[in-house]
């Protein structure tokens, strides 16, 4: 089938307004979602975890187009940010040191947010700051939340909640039940590679090495038995599933298209 050029002006105009109307809107979102105060939970380089520089590591991006930097308690960077043309970087003009600080946004969604380029190749995962964040160091503000565990060496602990609270209590609530079988407080080591629970009822500790953790994952090994427990942030595991299920609908159809024109 032969298409007429003036078709092909017209396809071509409404691709390009459509592009620019999808940019507009884009920035805009990516604007909205990124302003917020953000507190650093970790940090990696070559995809490796390893210890921040700064502990309490707090970002506040503003509507406003300001920013501020805190680092345990102490300011040390404020002055203006923007996007970049292609919206794939947050551009700081920061003026304590009165330089420009480039930060690839790596991904960016209403509870996480990653920075590519932080001190160099450093990539920095911050979640948004709650109260009581204050308090806590990175690694704890990244374990105070829900998780459940989804494999285990014993199956007894299969679909078990374990909630980490922010004031440094816990609670175990095996799975159909609502009734915790287990609670305290807890710690982390002072390595912070160890998770120390203070089970109030057993008047004993329990010590769990920590074998991973990021915003999705938990893996914990019990030191007294060697039992392996991989955990994870369910709410967020449904989310990303579903984005990549989509992302993969929409993939298909334009492989299919693909394969057709060849």
């Amino acid at each position: 089938m032969k298409i007429s050029e003036k078709k092909i002006g017209l396809f071509l105009v409404i691709l390009l307004t459509s592009t620019v109307f999808s940019f507009a809107k884009s920035a805009k979102k990516i604007e909205k979602l990124i302003s917020k105060k953000w507190k650093m939970v970790l940090t990696e380089q070559n995809d490796k975890q390893i210890t921040p520089k700064h502990e309490n590591l707090i970002i506040t991006i503003k509507k406003d187009k300001t920013f501020k930097i805190e680092a345990s308690k102490e300011t040390t960077h404020t002055g203006t940010w923007k996007l970049s043309d292609d919206n794939n970087s947050i551009v700081l003009n920061d003026q304590t040191s009165n330089t420009e600080l480039t930060y690839t946004i790596v991904t960016l969604d209403k509870k996480h947010l990653s920075l590519g380029g932080y001190d160099g190749n450093t990539t920095i995962s911050l979640i948004p700051y709650k109260k009581g964040h204050r308090h806590l160091s990175h690694t704890e503000a990244l374990i105070a939340k829900e998780w459940h565990v989804y494999k285990s060496d014993n199956e007894l602990n299969m679909d078990m909640l374990i909630e980490f609270k922010k004031n440094k209590t816990f609670i175990f609530v095996p799975h159909g039940s609502k009734v915790p079988v287990a609670s305290g407080r807890w710690r982390l080591s002072d390595d912070k590679k160890v998770v120390i629970l203070e089970m109030l009822a057993q008047n004993q500790e329990l010590k769990l090495d920590i074998i991973s953790i990021d915003r999705h994952e938990f893996v914990l090994k019990n030191e007294s038995n060697d039992v392996t427990n991989y955990l994870h942030d369910r709410k967020l595991y449904r989310k990303d599933l579903k984005a990549r299920k989509k992302k993969e609908k929409e993939a298909a159809p334009a492989e299919a298209t693909e394969g057709e024109a060849q």
